[in-house]
């Protein structure tokens, strides 16, 4: 993706929890068409402001898809209401992880995520990196809110897991994960693996790159990428890699 592509898309800010994105997808899937805001807000009765914003989050996630201002479950919303309709929180989890990681508004968040992979972060750091990215200075109420958001939608998604008051990723930098699509079909998503003193980044039937783990080869893949190429996560990770080799 060219740099010029990347600043149209917005970072996700959510300021709604996963219980009120759910509340809003089982009232569209019971809606059954597509309707403009204060449609919907009726249907499910809820007050409009509160019920444009859920539309928003949810759009930004990939459940809803939008044409000439009325809304519509996406294919993955549609997926995502049924499951909770059968009570099949897992799987729902599943598909909510399948439709952020594959949102181009949530791609810094899942950047950032790998990036602290292999230790832990307040979730008030992540609000931080927001507000960086944004050039923005939210105020407090404006934080506790996303920050409830962010959380409450990153753990039902199976993508962090919260202990003592610690956000622990549970996107590995160094190993693959297996996210189901549905009941057969599955993605491969790979970070870093180390084979043979080389670093693998590999994203299946599209790129694969080895990279010696050598100060060098290191620094010149370093000057060859964008400011915002999504490989700068993945040569974080090489990086402490190498450190902790080289301090063992």
């Amino acid at each position: 993706m060219s740099t010029e592509e990347d600043t149209k898309v917005s970072i996700a800010t959510p300021i709604q929890t996963i219980g009120t994105i759910i509340f809003l997808v089982k009232g569209m899937y019971a809606y059954s068409k597509p309707g403009n805001r204060e449609d919907i807000a009726e249907a499910i009765q809820r007050n409009h402001t509160e019920v444009g914003k859920s539309i928003s989050d949810a759009k930004d996630m990939g459940l809803i898809t939008e044409s000439n201002g009325l809304y519509s479950l996406s294919d993955k919303g549609r997926e995502f209401a049924i499951l909770l309709g059968h009570k099949r929180e897992d799987e729902s989890g599943k598909i909510l992880a399948d439709s952020i990681l594959n949102s181009p508004h949530w791609k810094k968040i899942i950047e950032f995520l790998i990036e602290h992979a292999d230790s832990s972060f307040h979730i008030s750091d992540l609000i931080i990196f927001i507000e960086k990215k944004h050039s923005q200075t939210w105020g407090k109420g404006r934080r506790e809110k996303a920050e409830k958001a962010y959380r409450t939608i990153l753990e039902y998604a199976d993508l962090i897991e919260i202990k003592d008051g610690l956000v622990y990723p549970k996107i590995s930098s160094l190993s693959p994960q297996t996210l189901e699509r549905g009941e057969t079909e599955k993605i491969l998503v790979e970070t870093l693996k180390i084979i043979e003193n080389h670093a693998i980044f590999s994203i299946p039937n599209l790129i694969s790159i080895a990279l010696k783990l050598d100060k060098n080869a290191i620094s010149f893949l370093r000057e060859q990428l964008k400011e915002d190429s999504t490989l700068h996560s993945w040569m974080n990770s090489i990086v402490q890699t190498l450190e902790k080799i080289e301090s063992e």
